[in-house]
């Protein structure tokens, strides 16, 4: 797909972060059991995945973003990313 892409713009959030955002999005309402059972797979299957997949895709990527920037920063550094890609 590499041809097809002129841009890989990554927002690398730290794991922890992304999991206890999840944690508070999708387990709000469920019990403690349905809590401890995707903390189990995360650790067990999720984690060593994202963990791949970060190394992987930061490799590659044309800007990578702290993800716990303030949205209007983030949104910033992007446009100021294509402002430079114009200028050539």
């Amino acid at each position: 797909m590499k041809p097809y892409i002129d841009k890989v713009i990554y927002i690398k959030t730290p794991l922890d972060v992304c999991f206890a955002r999840q944690i508070l999005r999708d387990y709000t309402n469920k019990d403690g059991e349905q809590i401890r059972d995707w903390v189990k797979t995360y650790l067990n299957f999720a984690r060593p995945i994202f963990v791949n997949h970060d190394k992987y895709i930061s490799s590659d990527a044309d800007l990578v973003i702290d993800g716990l920037l303030p949205l209007d920063k983030k949104v910033g550094l992007i446009l100021n990313e294509f402002k430079l890609d114009n200028l050539f």
